[in-house]
């Protein structure tokens, strides 16, 4: 019934060949060999599976040896070496694409040549394996500055778990008046303002270099601490420079959860927040987040 409301190219677009998109699917499976139960009252089942239901009591030992007897075979299956869930081949130029947005993806382990030897290469190699750091060239630099819209985007996909699949319709108004509908950070900044993170306005500037305040500012919405950190007199920091801070509380929170740290005892809060730096403070915010989430809340 939605067909009619779709629009298609007038010429079908050139395509990759049949055997390439063959290859290119079966190259994201492995061959496992295993062993399955073949008939009975359970029907074909992996014997790992099996032994599982067995261990929940989910089921009864009698009914395998009753006159239905179950008997075992070796099989091979095909098991996908990515976590993704849902992404499909782009005919016309043999990318993977995200099915639910149609962000081009990579599947499996991202490899890049510049953080080998970078002391945040582990933070960094956790953001490239949720897809939530741009490679360009083989590289991800991870010394240069970060933008506002590149830094929104690490965090909203951090927050999900490394689940980048957000997706918005055309039904949707945008929040701010650069960032449209098509934009490639439209869904992140719309599901940030969605959660609180963002308020929305006139321009977000996703190209502007984002400064350590305003990622500690992020980093305490995202961690459900907002109004807390607007009662500046509940804290008593030790920060050189904390008169140089819009509000104390965003940054004493940050700083003593362990999530971004001081330099010679100051915050430095206009200075700009290089990719490292971002992967490194969301990869201490998720440990927080859960440690924080493990504990007892008292009110």
């Amino acid at each position: 019934m939605t067909l009619s409301n779709l629009s298609y190219p007038k010429q079908k677009p050139e395509v990759i060949s049949e055997d390439k998109a063959k290859d290119l699917w079966l190259g994201q499976y492995d061959l496992k060999l295993s062993y399955v139960l073949d008939g009975g009252y359970y029907g074909a089942m992996p014997i790992e599976k099996y032994r599982v239901m067995m261990a929940a009591g989910e089921v009864v030992p009698d009914a395998v040896n009753s006159q239905d007897k179950a008997t075992a075979k070796l099989v091979y299956s095909l098991n996908l070496r990515s976590n993704h869930q849902a992404f499909l081949l782009d005919a016309a130029t043999g990318q993977w694409r995200n099915a639910d947005t149609g962000e081009v993806m990579t599947l499996g382990k991202v490899t890049v040549s510049d953080i080998d030897q970078h002391w945040a290469k582990n933070e960094l190699q956790l953001m490239l394996d949720y897809q939530a750091l741009d490679v360009k060239d083989g590289k991800v630099n991870p010394d240069e500055a970060i933008t506002k819209g590149e830094l929104v985007k690490m965090l909203v996909i951090a927050m999900n778990g490394g689940n980048g699949g957000i997706y918005y319709g055309a039904e949707r108004a945008a929040s701010f008046a650069d960032v449209a509908n098509g934009s490639k950070y439209f869904a992140y900044v719309e599901n940030a303002v969605d959660r609180g993170l963002l308020d929305a306005g006139s321009d977000f500037n996703a190209d502007a270099k984002m400064d350590r305040e305003s990622m500690a500012q992020l980093i305490v919405k995202a961690l459900g601490y907002k109004k807390l950190a607007k009662y500046d007199g509940v804290f008593n920091p030790q920060i050189a420079d904390s008169a140089q801070l819009t509000r104390i509380g965003d940054a004493s929170i940050v700083v003593g959860l362990g999530i971004m740290s001081l330099s010679d005892g100051s915050f430095a809060p206009k200075t700009e927040v290089t990719k490292a730096q971002a992967a490194s403070a969301f990869y201490r915010f998720l440990q927080r987040r859960a440690e924080l989430q493990e504990q007892p809340h008292y009110y």
